[in-house]
């Protein structure tokens, strides 16, 4: 009897994407003028290795949790403010 080799595991894995520092200060402008002004927004958030969006008004951010809570409807988004892509 012969020993076969088991076959190399390879994962096929989505790397979270790069912002550079130009972009975080677009995003931060772009939640800013939501908040002050009451704009309705449309974020994309990189989760679970997908991307997703959300359209809504911005109630409120924390900085120190990193949360950002939008109201879309009737109901209460928290979203993370590191899984942020883009916000229009």
């Amino acid at each position: 009897m012969r020993a076969v080799p088991k076959p190399k595991v390879t994962k096929n894995t989505i790397a979270t994407p790069k912002l550079t520092e130009e972009e975080f200060m677009q995003i931060g402008e772009a939640i800013g003028e939501a908040l002050e002004f009451e704009n309705v927004v449309t974020i994309t958030v990189f989760f679970q290795k997908r991307y997703e969006s959300v359209t809504g008004k911005i109630t409120s951010a924390d900085a120190q949790t990193g949360i950002l809570k939008l109201q879309v409807g009737l109901d209460n988004v928290r979203i993370n403010i590191n899984n942020i892509v883009k916000v229009e």
